[in-house]
């Protein structure tokens, strides 16, 4: 039996074919996002067997315990609650429910999400005008070249000021709205001065702990008219 692995684009394709006189089916297992399993989000799977009813064929998960597969008519959903260890992968199993003839297990590594990057409107390290500065109202999250639609919750960061001539000042912001003291310093915003949002703790899907994502450093200018 050989059993051929074929990366293409964003999806992986498996194929486990034998030669036709044995009338062995091939069976082909497409990743519709990308070639690994995410941790606490669904993982859309295509699962076809060549010749084969996608009704007759049974398909389950094993190798890392709370992983979860469910769906029919050749599309399928993978659930992970943990991260695969080195050398460990999540078996996706297909088989035929009425003959029990197997067609192979396939391995897929299973990650975190990778962390999203904090901004205000888009900027991460950036020079603002004070009005600028004062048309934002909330740290966001977002992803950069991930295929998947998650979102993320801010619990808290901290707020540093530093206001021209004196010493910074600072402190912990929860949620990722600004509460009533990051606004009443922004409001305070003259050129010069610096803001800085760091240790953004937040929560992800399948996170057991709080992760913590970039800093956010904004610099007061006063743009010329020219």
């Amino acid at each position: 039996m050989n059993i051929k692995l074929i990366l293409t684009g964003l999806y992986i394709s498996f194929s486990l074919a034998l030669n036709a006189q044995f009338n062995i089916k091939s069976v082909s297992i497409s990743q519709d996002k990308m070639n690994i399993l995410y941790v606490g989000v669904d993982n859309p799977l295509s699962i076809s067997v060549i010749g084969i009813n996608t009704n007759d064929i049974e398909v389950s998960v094993s190798g890392v315990e709370g992983a979860k597969i469910s769906g029919e008519n050749a599309k399928y959903i993978v659930r992970a609650t943990q991260q695969t260890e080195k050398n460990q992968f999540c078996y996706v199993n297909v088989k035929n429910y009425k003959t029990g003839q197997n067609y192979g297990s396939f391995p897929f590594r299973v990650k975190r999400i990778p962390n999203p990057k904090a901004n205000l409107n888009g900027n991460t390290d950036a020079t603002l005008t004070a009005s600028e500065l004062k048309s934002q109202t909330a740290v966001e999250l977002n992803f950069e070249d991930f295929d998947y639609d998650v979102k993320c919750k801010i619990l808290e960061y901290t707020v540093w000021f530093t206001e021209p001539g004196k010493a910074a000042i600072s402190f912990v912001n929860s949620g990722e709205n600004f509460n009533a003291k990051t606004k009443e310093l922004i409001g305070k915003a003259v050129s010069g001065a610096q803001y800085r949002f760091s240790n953004i703790k937040c929560n992800c899907p399948g996170d057991t702990t709080p992760r913590t994502v970039n800093s956010i450093f904004i610099e007061i200018i006063t743009r010329s008219n020219k």
